[in-house]
């Protein structure tokens, strides 16, 4: 794995989150991306659950997105 340094303040992204467990999980092409502008977006919200899960949700969009690390 390639070590890259973020700012200290950046946008929350999907594979980065999963990645912190140390599990490299294949997504579908495409879902990652949509999942990164729903964190991003106004209106949308993200929750991070117990054992490495994360539910986003998209209200302007009409999706749910789950995913878990572990």
């Amino acid at each position: 794995m390639i070590e890259v340094e973020l700012p200290a303040r950046h946008p929350p992204n999907l594979e980065e989150y999963l990645e912190k467990y140390g599990f490299s999980i294949p997504i579908e092409k495409g879902r990652t991306d949509e999942a990164n502008k729903a964190i991003q977006s106004g209106g949308s919200f993200y929750s991070y659950g117990g054992g490495g899960s994360v539910t986003i949700v998209d209200p302007a969009r009409g999706k749910v997105y789950f995913a878990y690390a572990g």
